[in-house]
C-alpha cells in the first residue's frame, strides 16, 4: 500500500515537472510571437513615427508584455508623443503643399505679365496697321477727288473702284472704346467713314452701285451721321453695323442687308426698305414715318417705341419682333386680321396693340387706325 502511494507521488511529481516545462515553452512562444509582431510593426512605423514616439511605444509594449497592463504615465507618454508627431507631420505636409502652390502662383504671375506684353504688342501692331490704312485711305480719297474733278459724268476708273473695294476689305473690324466702355462687338469706324465719303461724293449712280455690290461694309460704325436725303444704299452689305442716331431720309435701302445692326434713335422717314434684310435689327425709338417695309424681313427686329405712322407693312415677316409701345397709326398691312395674327407670330406687345388699334378697309387697302 505504501509502495503504491509512493509511486503515485512520484508520478504526480513527474507530471508537475512536465506541466511546468510546457508552460515555460508556451510562454516563450508567446513572447517570441509578440516580439516578431512588434518587430514588424516597428519596421513599418518607426520611419514614420520618429524616435520619441518609437521609445514611448516600445516602453508601452514592454510594460504590457511584462505586467499585462499599461500604467497612466505610459499611456500619457504615448498620447503626447503621438500628438507631437502628428503636429510635425502636419507642418511638413503644409510646407510640401505650399511649395507647388507657390510655384503655380509664380508661373501665373509670369504668364499674366507675358499676356500683357503680348496684348501690348498686338495693339502696337494693330495701331501700326491702322495708321498705314489711314495713309492709304488718304491717298484713295485724294485720287477720288482728282478723278471726280476731271469727270463731268461723276464716274471714276475701274482701277480706283478696285482700290476702294480692296481698302474696304482691309479695314477689319475691332472692338472700340465708347465713353470708356468696350463695344460688345467689333466695329470699323474706318469703313463707316469710307461709306459716308462715297455716298456724299455725288458719284454716278452706276459707279456707286458697282462699289456697293462688291464692297464689304459690314461692322461699320458711323453713329449720329447726317446723310441727308435721296441717298442710295441699294444692295449694300452693312449688317452688324452701328448707325444709331443717323439721319438718312427719303433714301433707297431696298434689297440691302441691315441685319443685326443698330439703328436706334435714327431717322429714316419716307425711305425705301422693301425686300431688305432687317432681321434682329434695332429700330427702338426710331423715326420710321412713311417707310416702305414691303416684304422686308423683320424677324426678331426691335421696333419698340418707334414711330411707324404711315409706313407700309405689306407682307412683312415680323415673327418674334418687338412692337412694344410702337406707334402704328395709318400703317398699311396685308390682311384684316393682321393685328390678331401677331399673337401666333410671338410678337412682343401685341396685347397692348390690340387694345389701342384696329384694322380698317380703305379702298381695298387695310390700314391700322386707333380705336
Amino acid at each position: 500500500m505504501e509502495e503504491a502511494l509512493k509511486q503515485l507521488q512520484q508520478e504526480n511529481k513527474q507530471l508537475k515537472q512536465q506541466l511546468d516545462i510546457y508552460q515555460q515553452e508556451k510562454l516563450k512562444k508567446r513572447k517570441k510571437t509578440f516580439s516578431t509582431l512588434f518587430s514588424g510593426i516597428k519596421s513599418i512605423v518607426v520611419p514614420f513615427i520618429g524616435r520619441p514616439l518609437k521609445k514611448s511605444i516600445s516602453k508601452a509594449f514592454q510594460e504590457y508584455s511584462d505586467s499585462k497592463k499599461l500604467t497612466t504615465p505610459t499611456i500619457s507618454d504615448v498620447v503626447a508623443s503621438v500628438v507631437w508627431r502628428l503636429t510635425r507631420v502636419g507642418i511638413f505636409s503644409i510646407i510640401v503643399a505650399i511649395i507647388p502652390i507657390a510655384i503655380v502662383l509664380v508661373q501665373t504671375s509670369l504668364l499674366s505679365k507675358q499676356n500683357k506684353l503680348i496684348t501690348s504688342q498686338n495693339r502696337l501692331v494693330e495701331a501700326d496697321r491702322r495708321s498705314s490704312l489711314v495713309f492709304v485711305l488718304g491717298e484713295v480719297l485724294s485720287d477720288l477727288n482728282t478723278e471726280l474733278n476731271q469727270s463731268s459724268s461723276r464716274k471714276i476708273s475701274e482701277t480706283l473702284q478696285a482700290r476702294i473695294i480692296s481698302l474696304c476689305m482691309a479695314m477689319k473690324p475691332y472692338k472700340i472704346v465708347e465713353d470708356g466702355v468696350l463695344s460688345k462687338m467689333p466695329l470699323s469706324p474706318e469703313r463707316g467713314q469710307l461709306l459716308y465719303t462715297l455716298i456724299k461724293s455725288n458719284l454716278d449712280i452706276t459707279t456707286l452701285q458697282d462699289i456697293l455690290n462688291l464692297a464689304d461694309f459690314t461692322y461699320s460704325s458711323l453713329p449720329n451721321a447726317i446723310f441727308g436725303t435721296h441717298m442710295n444704299l441699294r444692295y449694300a452689305r452693312i449688317d452688324h453695323s452701328d448707325f444709331s442716331g443717323v439721319d438718312i431720309r427719303e433714301s433707297r435701302l431696298d434689297y440691302a442687308d441691315l441685319s443685326d445692326s443698330n439703328f436706334s434713335k435714327s431717322t429714316l422717314a419716307d425711305s425705301d426698305l422693301s425686300y431688305t434684310n432687317l432681321r434682329s435689327t434695332d429700330f427702338s425709338r426710331a423715326e420710321l414715318i412713311g417707310v416702305n417695309f414691303t416684304r422686308a424681313d423683320l424677324r426678331k427686329a426691335n421696333l419698340s417705341k418707334s414711330n411707324l405712322a404711315g409706313s407700309n407693312f405689306y407682307s412683312v415677316d415680323i415673327q418674334q419682333a418687338d412692337l412694344s409701345n410702337a406707334r402704328l397709326v395709318n400703317v398699311i398691312v396685308s390682311t384684316k386680321d393682321w393685328l390678331e395674327k401677331l399673337a401666333d407670330k410671338d410678337v412682343k406687345g401685341y396685347k397692348q396693340l390690340l387694345k389701342t388699334y384696329k384694322v380698317v378697309s380703305d379702298n381695298n387697302t387695310y390700314k391700322i387706325v386707333k380705336r
